[in-house]
């Protein structure tokens, strides 16, 4: 029995001894692959840090920056958290602007050197001819978690090992105590290898207890990290926006119905789906989640085209647990379709007031001009016979046209003057009508009105109303004006049975001093969509709804 005991004993030691062994060699491997990793980063630093290098000698000194000076489009294992240049002790320029600087030794001039600050940053030094120090300071990205997780097996390899060893001392003890006579009846003193074994099963079951505890831990980051995208989600529907956020892999993961009604997203959309699938239509807008997913920056962008012309305002915001692992990324939509829109009428107001400028002068001229030709004119017919009195009749038609030409360049170039007024709708349109008819007494006129009552300025919407009419009762004998309210505007829909517009005349019509009509200015409609534009509205080709001519929207705030 004394036998199959310590043949027993020796089996165990041969085990444990075995396992001591593996846990050894395990560790050593270990720590060489980190020496070895080590090495690597500073071999991806040494061949990367002199591109940085070459940026940073062009950066202007004077001047600081929000984001590295640094080009896109590049992938890198390195991400700068700081660059600087000293001159000796003097820090001449930094990036982010006042960050403190680690401190670090010098190198030779010409020459460059790699330090190390904490296990996961390096600091690259690089002194220059002129004796300044180019100086990098780089988060290794991916470092940090290879190193916990060597760390962690590691740890775990040495308590096997130490605990393997510790069972190699008992064990021997045991076997020194079988050939000792006097002590065969150590198990109701000593520890016996079975309850060595079970204090192994217990050591085993501590370290499965503690993974437990670790993947609680991991799991109460994720937590963190979805708690932090749902107070961005939270903050961005109070602010009446949209929101979609995306998992690393740039699956969809929430969205609100902002996002949905802003996008024009399908009612069968569904939770999970690939950004790109669901914006497979939309280059932008996969350039900037793309972007934001492998770069890991904050990125915006203006005029995303949206449902029903919209232009869209999107901030895409990478999601990062605490160890700056990527979680997915968050999509924050604003409708700036209105700030848009109000910075194209300024731009387009500017131009009118530049090209007004150098139309009162031309007028101003002109004007000056026919004054002594008409003037010319009157004592010219006093004095000539009949023929000559045709013929200057004929040259007084032609300078009343210029004079027309003026009056309209004048108007179109000065500032208006707008006195609101609230205006009868229907006893304005009479007016209009009747004073067309003297001009068209052949051409139908009928409209159709839902407000009764508008609010703008009188003379020029009547200006403004009065030369659409009067363009469609030149090449039609009948026309319809539908007068409506819509959100807070007044359109004035004007249709005529004429021909319509060809698609080439579309493209010039609000051009000035472009026209269809073999005696037009050019002027007409440009002077009445400057009308709708003062009054916060505009001038636009519409569809017909009652006729087949030419159909036009002229919109009012009201």
């Amino acid at each position: 029995m004394v036998f199959e005991r310590k043949n027993i004993f020796y089996l165990e030691l041969l085990f444990l001894i075995l396992t001591f062994l593996f846990a050894f060699f395990f560790l050593l491997n270990s720590i060489s692959d980190i020496k070895k990793k080590n090495l690597e980063i500073n071999q991806t630093i040494k061949e990367e840090a002199p591109t940085f290098v070459a940026i940073l000698k062009n950066v202007n000194l004077s001047s600081h920056y929000n984001s590295f000076p640094y080009y896109s489009g590049r992938e890198s294992k390195l991400k700068v958290i700081a660059a600087c240049w000293f001159l000796g002790n003097k820090q001449l320029w930094v990036f982010p602007e006042k960050f403190e600087f680690p401190s670090f030794k010098e190198p030779p001039k010409g020459f460059d050197k790699i330090e190390s600050v904490g296990f996961l940053r390096r600091i690259y030094a690089f002194k220059t001819e002129d004796g300044r120090v180019c100086a990098i300071l780089f988060e290794l990205k991916d470092f940090k978690r290879d190193l916990v997780k060597t760390i962690l097996i590691s740890l775990t390899t040495l308590l096997i090992g130490l605990f393997a060893l510790y069972l190699i001392f008992v064990t021997l003890k045991q076997l020194k105590n079988y050939d000792e006579p006097q002590r065969r009846d150590f198990s109701k003193e000593e520890i016996t290898p079975f309850e060595t074994i079970d204090v192994f099963k217990k050591t085993i079951g501590d370290l499965k207890e503690r993974t437990i505890q670790l993947e609680v831990a991991l799991n109460q980051e994720k937590k963190k990290s979805k708690s932090t995208a749902s107070v961005l989600e939270n903050l961005s529907s109070g602010l009446n926006t949209g929101f979609m956020r995306f998992d690393r892999e740039g699956n969809l993961q929430s969205f609100n119905p902002i996002a949905k009604n802003l996008f024009g997203l399908p009612i069968l959309f569904r939770i999970g789906e690939n950004y790109k699938k669901i914006f497979s239509k939309n280059d932008p807008l996969l350039e900037i989640i793309e972007s934001s997913l492998k770069e890991r920056e904050i990125l915006t962008a203006d005029s995303i085209k949206g449902f029903q012309g919209k232009l869209l305002f999107v901030l895409s915001i990478p999601i990062v647990d605490e160890l700056s692992h990527l979680d997915g990324a968050l999509l924050i939509i604003q409708d700036n379709s209105k700030i848009y829109e109000m910075q194209r009428i300024l731009k387009e107001r500017e131009s009118l007031s530049r090209i007004g400028e150098v139309a009162a002068v031309v007028a101003h001229e002109i004007r000056n001009g026919l004054n002594v030709l008409s003037g010319e004119l009157r004592l010219l017919k006093k004095i000539s016979g009949a023929d000559a009195l045709e013929r200057a009749n004929r040259i007084e038609d032609e300078i009343s046209k210029m004079e027309t030409v003026v009056k309209d360049l004048l108007y179109y170039s000065k500032p208006l003057t707008i006195e609101k007024e609230t205006i009868d709708t229907e006893e304005f349109l009479n007016e209009v009508i009747i004073s067309l008819k003297e001009i068209f007494p052949d051409v139908n006129f009928s409209y159709k009105i839902d407000p009764k009552s508008f609010y703008g300025d009188r003379n020029s919407i009547f200006r403004a109303i009065f030369n659409l009419l009067k363009n469609g009762a030149e090449v039609s004998s009948e026309i319809f004006i539908e007068v409506i309210k819509k959100d807070g505007k007044v359109i004035f829909h004007i249709e005529d049975n004429g021909t319509g517009l060809s698609e080439e005349a579309k493209q010039t019509l609000f051009i000035p001093f472009i026209s269809q009509k073999k005696n037009g200015t050019g002027l007409g409609l440009s002077i009445a969509k400057k009308i709708a534009t003062e009054h916060n509205g505009d001038l636009e080709i519409a569809g017909a709804k009652k006729l087949k001519g030419a159909s036009f929207n002229f919109i009012i705030e009201s």
